[in-house]
């Protein structure tokens, strides 16, 4: 049972590292955060399964496509077990963004983070995932990733079946 669990916390942790993924169009002055604290923020938003927050926190494209209720619903089907024990960045390296709902790369961040979830089985699951981010109206912002926007953009869950 517990490896069982840990196993599900890797699968739902790189559930919520390929959730982000992208960003909108550059801003002409420098975001007021930097990007190692938006991807703790964010992290540590996800992890808590405070999705109506982190909705909050993606880029104008994706909250006018993507209802907060739907995202929420979506995401609440599979909350991340656990409590996030630790968060670090990696590293941080400029990078051209793909944003879904838009057609062009956007110049951004890859984030490289390292999260250490416990309270599964008694044991603490660590692991790396990048994530990306782009400056959106002079503010950092991250995207879902692309097959995530699409089935939002539906009105279904990737998941396939509606919210009730």
């Amino acid at each position: 049972m517990g490896r069982q669990a840990c196993c599900c916390v890797i699968v739902l942790l790189g559930a919520v590292a390929a959730s982000l993924f992208g960003g909108v169009r550059p801003a002409a002055s420098q975001p007021s955060q930097s990007p190692s604290d938006f991807a703790r923020n964010v992290v540590t938003l996800l992890t808590a399964n405070r999705y109506a927050d982190a909705w909050q926190l993606l880029v104008a494209v994706e909250k006018r496509t993507v209802p907060i209720g739907l995202y929420v619903a979506c995401e609440e089907r599979a909350p991340i077990p656990g409590h996030l024990v630790s968060v670090r960045v990696v590293s941080i390296r400029r990078a051209g963004i793909a944003v879904p709902g838009l057609d062009r790369r956007r110049p951004g961040y890859a984030v490289t983070v390292e999260t250490t979830i416990a309270g599964i089985a008694q044991s603490a699951v660590t692991t790396q995932f990048v994530f990306q981010l782009v400056s959106d109206a002079g503010r950092l912002g991250w995207t879902l990733h692309p097959d995530r926007f699409h089935a939002y953009r539906q009105g279904h869950c990737l998941q396939a079946v509606p919210p009730a």
